[in-house]
This record gives C-alpha cells, sequence and structure tokens, in this order.
C-alpha cells in the first residue's frame, strides 16, 4: 500500500460487498455509533474541534473504533488497527476500492466519510480542512436531506425521480416503495458516490444518469419526484452542492415549474427552495406566485427566514473557519449581491406538489422548529384533510363528519387551584411525530377532542361535550361555531382524522 492522491471510487461488487460485511460486522450503524461516542446524531458530522474530543470516548482496540476514526472523525488509524477493522477487505483491496488511502507518516484514513443513518450506510466526500471544499464535493447526511425525506409522501410506486441526488440518500428511502428509482446529478462525482452507496447497501434498483436538471429524463414522467437542489442564493458559482450559477432564487423557481410537468396523475413532488423577499412582505407571497396556475395542488412550507446579511454571514461561516479576512470580505460581497437583487429576507422551506384531475389548491404552512422523523402519514392526511374541506360548499358541513384523535399526541393540562379545587388554567395538544404541531385548547376543547374516536359526527360530540361541561350563560349555537373552529384547524394540523 503505497502512499497517493484519491483518485475517486471504484464500482467494484465484490470488494464493495466485502466492506459492507467489515462495516456491519463492526456494529457499525446509527444505534451504536451513537452510543460509542455518546452524542445525538449531529456529532456524527463532527467539526475538528469535537473529533479530537471525541476520539478520547472510543473503546481502545475495537474494529468499530478504528472505522469511527477513519470515516466519522477524520483521523488517522494505524495499519494494524486498520487490518482488523476491515477484515474480509484487505487494505491494498480497500485502497484501490477509493475509501482508504496511507498517509506521509504510514498510517492509514480515511479517503471519503461514511456516516450510518436509520438502516443505510452513506459515503461522501471527506472535508480535510473547512477552506478547502472542492466544487465537486458531495455532501453526505444533513438536515436538509433529512427534512426533504419526512417530508414526502411516500406510497409504493412504479417510479421515483431524485433530482440533484448527491450522494444518493433520497433515493435509497425512495428504493424501499418504488419499483425503479432514477437518480440525476450535474455533478459526476455525484453520481460515483450514488452508485457506490447503492451497491453499499445491497440496493439494485437505482439508476443513475449524468447531466442538468431534468435533461437526464427528457419526455419521462414520475409518480414521486424528490430534490434538493443548490438553492442557496448568491453570487458564486463555486460549489456545485450549493451554487447553481442561476442568478437570485431562479434555481427555486425553475426546478417548481419543470416537475411539476413532469408528474404523472396521482404523481407527488417535494422540493427543497430558498427565496428572498423584501422586508415586511409575506413570507409565501414570492412561491406563491411562482406556483400560480401550474395545474398541480401545492402546498407552501416555511422553515425559518434570515435578514440578507445573516445569510451571508452563516454560509461563510461554515466554510471559512478562522480565515477573518476572507469571511469579512465574503460576507460583503455576498450582502451587496443580495441588496442589488433588492432582498432583505431570505426565507428557506420546501413545497409539496399532487397532480390530478380537478380543481387545484394551494395552502401555505410555518413548519414547526423540530421535524422527528418521517412525517409521510401524517402529511397524508392532511392532504386528505384539505382535498375535503376545498370540496365543502358550507364551512358546517365538517359538523357531520366522523373525525377521530390521532394516537401520536400528548395533552399537557397546568392546573389552578381556586376556592380549594383545581382546575384546568391551560391546555396545549402536541403532536409527537412527524410535524410537532402544537394547539392551544381552551378547557372545553380539551374535553371534546379527547373524545373523538370516530363513533360519531362533531355535532354530536359537541352536543355531549357541552351537556358534560357546565357552561352557564353561553349559547349552544355560538359554542358549536367556536369548537367547529378549533377543530378544523386540528383537523388541517394533522390532529385529527377521518374516521376508518
Amino acid at each position: 500500500m503505497a502512499t497517493a492522491t484519491w483518485t475517486g471510487l471504484r464500482d467494484d461488487p465484490t470488494h464493495i460487498a466485502q466492506l459492507r460485511s467489515a462495516l456491519w460486522s463492526a456494529g457499525y450503524q446509527t444505534g451504536r455509533v451513537s452510543e460509542v461516542l455518546g452524542a445525538e446524531r449531529q456529532h456524527l458530522q463532527p467539526d475538528p474541534a469535537q473529533a479530537i474530543l471525541l476520539k478520547r470516548q472510543l473503546p481502545s482496540g475495537e474494529p468499530l473504533s478504528t472505522l469511527i476514526r477513519l470515516f466519522i472523525l477524520g483521523l488517522s488509524s494505524s495499519r494494524d488497527e486498520a487490518v482488523r477493522a476491515f477484515a474480509p477487505l484487505s487494505l491494498d483491496s480497500a485502497e484501490h476500492l477509493g475509501v482508504i488511502r496511507e498517509t506521509a507518516g504510514g498510517e492509514v484514513e480515511g479517503a471519503i466519510r461514511i456516516t450510518p443513518h436509520s438502516d443505510f450506510l452513506f459515503a461522501c466526500s471527506r472535508v480535510p480542512d473547512l477552506e478547502a471544499v472542492e466544487r465537486d464535493h458531495v455532501m453526505g447526511v444533513t438536515r436538509s436531506s433529512i427534512n426533504l425525506a419526512g417530508l414526502t409522501l411516500r406510497r409504493p410506486v412504479d417510479l421515483t425521480l431524485d433530482l440533484g441526488c448527491g450522494c444518493g440518500f433520497q433515493s435509497l428511502f425512495a428504493s424501499r416503495h418504488s419499483s425503479r428509482v432514477i437518480a440525476t446529478d450535474i455533478n459526476p462525482v455525484a453520481i460515483r458516490f450514488a452508485q457506490f452507496n447503492a451497491r453499499l447497501n445491497g440496493v439494485d434498483n437505482i439508476e443513475c444518469r449524468e447531466g442538468s436538471y431534468l435533461e437526464p429524463v427528457a419526455g419521462e414522467s414520475f409518480d414521486l419526484i424528490v430534490s434538493n437542489p443548490p438553492f442557496v442564493i448568491s453570487p458564486d458559482s463555486t460549489l456545485l452542492f450549493r451554487d447553481s450559477g442561476i442568478p437570485g432564487d431562479g434555481v427555486s423557481r425553475k426546478v417548481l415549474a419543470e416537475v411539476g410537468g413532469a408528474l404523472r396523475e396521482g404523481g407527488s413532488a417535494t422540493v427543497l427552495i430558498s427565496w428572498g423577499r423584501k422586508a415586511g412582505e409575506e413570507w409565501d407571497a414570492v412561491p406563491r406566485r411562482w406556483l400560480e396556475g401550474n395545474g398541480c395542488d401545492a402546498w407552501i412550507l416555511h422553515q425559518v427566514s434570515q435578514p440578507a446579511l445573516l445569510h451571508s454571514a452563516s454560509w461563510h461561516q461554515q466554510l471559512l473557519g478562522g480565515n477573518l479576512t476572507a469571511y469579512d470580505r465574503g460576507v460583503s460581497r455576498w450582502t451587496q449581491y443580495l441588496e442589488g437583487l433588492g432582498f432583505d429576507v431570505i426565507a428557506y422551506g420546501g413545497v409539496i406538489l399532487r397532480r390530478r384531475e380537478g380543481k387545484s389548491w394551494m395552502r401555505s404552512e410555518e413548519l414547526p422548529e423540530m421535524l422527528v422523523e418521517s412525517a409521510g402519514e401524517q402529511l397524508q392526511r392532511m392532504t386528505a384533510a384539505q382535498d375535503l374541506l376545498v370540496g365543502m360548499k358550507d364551512r358546517r358541513a365538517l359538523l357531520d363528519e366522523k373525525l377521530a384523535l390521532v394516537k401520536t399526541h400528548r395533552l399537557d393540562q397546568s392546573l389552578v387551584c381556586r376556592d380549594g379545587a383545581y382546575s384546568v388554567e391551560r391546555a396545549v395538544l402536541h403532536l409527537t411525530e412527524g410535524l410537532t404541531f402544537r394547539a392551544n385548547v381552551d378547557p372545553f376543547n380539551a374535553y371534546l377532542v379527547t373524545r373523538l374516536d370516530g363513533s360519531r359526527t362533531l355535532r354530536e360530540a359537541i352536543a355531549e361535550t357541552v351537556r358534560a361541561v357546565a357552561m352557564p350563560g353561553v349559547e349552544s349555537d355560538d359554542v358549536e361555531s367556536a369548537a367547529l373552529r378549533s377543530l378544523r384547524r386540528m383537523f388541517e394540523l394533522g390532529f385529527l382524522q377521518l374516521a376508518r
């Protein structure tokens, strides 16, 4: 094994299978790795300072510790330790495969990163230095990729498109419920990583095609499209994973326009986007203009908005490390660019599209701060709710529907003592999975929603609650109208579902 510059990954099925065997035999999986590091998921991609601390928590001499050093912490290991960790794969074969290389000191280091997430292993580019990120760098498991996977409407489908696939994160998740997945990317290194990761995880229904946007799949249509495009609004064309080279927020507008036309009847798409707006403008005004008349149901999701200066600073802080001169220069250049575009605020979020016959609807929603794993089932409930509600000519028609409170909830109540007795002062209903929305409910609605089991209409449930809860001086019609407003909103957010 000789010291050499990394020349990329090789598609060698036998050696990749041996690598997979070594990783799994060592326990290189999400739960075990997090347990060994004593850290949560975010530490599976530590910065160099964290790596120095985390290496001290690794049990000595274990193959798992060696693999964590090489592929997560970005540190070197002795040859003897590496031999034990990679068996049955030889070090020469591992180097030929492109996953390790020899250091100048004769030790072994990872040439790539490999991160466990869910039941998969994801290989991606190694970052030797924050300022040395190359143009064709391929990201691995990121918060945005996890969020995109969580916001995808999942059902068994024939054909899925992963547009801008990167390392193939979305492709692997889609492979579970798709007969075929086509993964495209303009970055040839990303295509190699996506192909490598499919083999590393034993998945054989992913086809990778190199090219720009929808060009590699021109004329084809899909049941599902997922896309995490290079949506960052920047004046640069430096990094393929970040910079589109299209001015302003044009890449987000372009992708939304193209994917809507590539959906089959009943198909859906989830796309992460970013857009600029003026101070005081409604957060959803820009994407609403983009989506008007596109022939699809559209769900605009807002995650966070940043002042233009903070947007510029955050991206340079990530990539420039401690180089303050370059940081200052970069922030100034980006901020001036955004000012020239008239962007005071940069917003991040996503859009879910669905193509179907009939009149389409458009809806906007602020996402909660935390997304807990997949929200797919909840999004299906929310979509069904929206279809029902927009089809009602009379808002009060919902009173005749039978709804049930979903099981994935928590009701927190605050009690206050008055005149020697406790009464509910405040109640908050939380969703515990998916999009973790919260709903403030008064004592009447707290009593009402916990009794919605799908066996009675809302009208009947409200009448029963009126009889059970003493409300002197309040007209029943007023109670019914107020309760309907609250229940409608909880139905929209997925707290309630149609009784099966």
